[in-house]
């Protein structure tokens, strides 16, 4: 398992032949909607598994707080917690204009984070997709005014993200590591990952809005 250290925190990479088979279901334009969530749940599997081999405090903490972005994170929230100590679990949407950084974050519970001890684990942040990096360097800007979130606090998982948006969330200070099934190749002018995902990750997920 590749792990790339920047000036930042780490960034780790997989790169089995299972994760690259996940990942070919994951970009194909006739995966059915089952088959995605099946795809993403399984892919987040393997995120969490690296995540802790990687760090054995994953293992030993009261559990973690996990935040999926809706809607696409939710897959990557049942994944995650059938293999990781989960305390708590903070839901949040966000929606971006095209072709500009503006995001609006919007957390769909009154106290975005619970009370939280010196023995729970970490926030993890769980997006499908990272391609400007935009959204969750936003919501890393907003945990980290929250009581409770303390440098290097937070975890990233995703499925598929672009080198240069995780090498700007890994400056973030509140970020600890991060763990992507796979990285694209770049992203592109209009914001989309390449190789192409061959549509809108949540469309893909649960079908498109009618």
């Amino acid at each position: 398992m590749p792990l790339r250290q920047t000036q930042g925190a780490p960034i780790l990479t997989l790169t089995t032949s299972e994760v690259s088979s996940l990942m070919e279901r994951f970009c194909a334009p006739d995966t059915s909607n089952w088959d995605m969530q099946s795809t993403v749940f399984t892919l987040t599997e393997k995120v969490v598994a690296a995540a802790q081999a990687h760090d054995s405090s994953l293992n030993t903490c009261r559990g973690a707080t996990l935040i999926p972005v809706l809607r696409g994170g939710l897959p990557m929230l049942v994944g995650a917690q059938s293999t990781l100590p989960a305390k708590a679990c903070v839901l949040v949407r966000c929606t971006k204009l095209k072709a500009t950084q503006d995001v609006r974050v919007e957390w769909l519970v009154r106290r975005p984070l619970p009370p939280r001890e010196d023995e729970d684990g970490p926030l993890v942040l769980l997006d499908t997709v990272i391609a400007t990096g935009d959204t969750m360097h936003r919501l890393c800007d907003e945990l980290e005014v929250m009581p409770g979130c303390t440098p290097s606090s937070v975890i990233v998982m995703s499925c598929y993200a672009a080198p240069a948006a995780l090498q700007r969330l890994a400056m973030h200070p509140v970020v600890k590591y991060i763990v992507v099934a796979r990285e694209a190749e770049r992203c592109d002018d209009d914001g989309c990952l390449v190789p192409s995902t061959n549509g809108d990750i949540g469309d893909k997920i649960y079908g498109a809005r009618f």
